[in-house]
């Protein structure tokens, strides 16, 4: 699974549009549907808000052979009301 498949499918995952994610990381949505398209990647920094967002770690974005069913975030990271991200934006869980 390709870096744009998985940030595709976890954005769907979470029921967020392109536009949210792309608010939260303070880029235009056109930049974040390149990332989901690998017509371009996002830098290391972030890559590292992504994986705080999902409290994925980074290795999962990095590693095309990591599959979802490994990664999917433990039971207590998901009971989580609030994830912080790098840049002090909050995102809600649903």
């Amino acid at each position: 699974m390709t870096l744009g498949e998985k940030l595709k499918y976890l954005r769907r995952m979470e029921n967020l549009s392109q536009n949210r994610l792309a608010d939260i990381l303070h880029i235009e949505r056109s930049t974040y549907a390149y990332y989901e398209s690998d017509r371009t990647r996002p830098d290391i920094y972030k890559l590292y808000a992504i994986a705080q967002i999902y409290g994925l770690p980074m290795a999962f974005f990095v590693n095309e052979n990591w599959e979802m069913k490994e990664a999917e975030p433990s039971a207590p990271s998901r009971q989580k009301s609030l994830l912080s991200c790098k840049f002090g934006m909050h995102y809600k869980m649903r």
